[in-house]
């Protein structure tokens, strides 16, 4: 179900979270779902995040919620404990639970202590070979064409290889959702759930590297979807590590 068709159904869907604090304090936290929506008025999972990690950490704003590692688990229908780790598994959990108009939520709240995939990479000799270009060689009104989506020709928001987002949109049963975009399987939690029953967690960024590669060779984009290491984890250097440093 869409994300917003979701919540026009069931605007009085309670979510009962209860929080763990840093500090070791647990509070009970009953929210309605529309308090947790985008901009867009979707159900956003970005924003419960944000809710839980201001609620458990005093200091910390929704905007900074990517400094805390926040983890939501809550029990299935099989009894199984399930990890909500995107938008889409949150609203899943909540339509099995519809019937109750309420789902309960254990939270955790960490500081994030993980070092930033920008700092575990050296772009100078990591990158197959591919050299940063110093900044006093190129002349002023030249920039180098690294510098530019291939694709697209934008200006790209990152130098050498980075996440990016994907520019493909969601479809729903063959109608393109031009509010959301579409999401794939991190490929590098894939292979860590391998045989297992989740397949690990949905993204819509992907390596820049890769995709330079698949535009190379006439593709639109490529597959290798990645995590962000906003939501504390880092996918994106350990595909770096596997596929782009020799």
């Amino acid at each position: 179900m869409p994300l917003s068709s979701f919540l026009e159904k069931h605007p009085d869907f309670v979510l009962k979270l209860k929080i763990k604090a840093a500090d070791g304090q647990t509070q009970i936290r009953r929210v309605r779902l529309p308090r947790i929506t985008d901009g867009e008025g979707n159900v956003s999972y970005e924003e419960l995040v944000g809710f839980v990690a201001a609620s458990s950490v005093p200091e910390a704003q929704s905007s900074e919620s990517s400094r805390y590692n926040v983890s939501l688990t809550y029990h299935d229908v099989d009894g199984d404990s399930v990890t909500i780790g995107s938008s889409e598994e949150l609203v899943d959990a909540c339509e099995q639970y519809v019937g109750q108009k309420l789902l309960r939520i254990d939270t955790s709240s960490q500081p994030n202590t993980t070092v930033a995939p920008e700092e575990l990479i050296d772009n100078n000799t990591c990158d197959r070979g591919r050299s940063r270009q110093s900044t006093s060689s190129v002349a002023e009104g030249s920039p180098p064409q690294h510098l530019y989506d291939p694709r697209t020709g934008a200006g790209r928001s990152g130098i050498e290889a980075h996440l990016t987002p994907t520019k493909r949109k969601r479809k729903v049963k063959g109608v393109v959702m031009e509010k959301q975009f579409h999401q794939g399987w991190c490929v590098v939690c894939a292979s860590k759930y391998k045989g297992k029953r989740r397949k690990g967690f949905k993204t819509s960024f992907l390596c820049s590297r890769c995709n330079d590669e698949a535009s190379e060779a006439g593709a639109a984009e490529s597959q290798v979807w990645l995590c962000h290491s906003k939501y504390g984890r880092n996918c994106f250097a350990e595909h770096m590590a596997a596929c782009h440093c020799s």
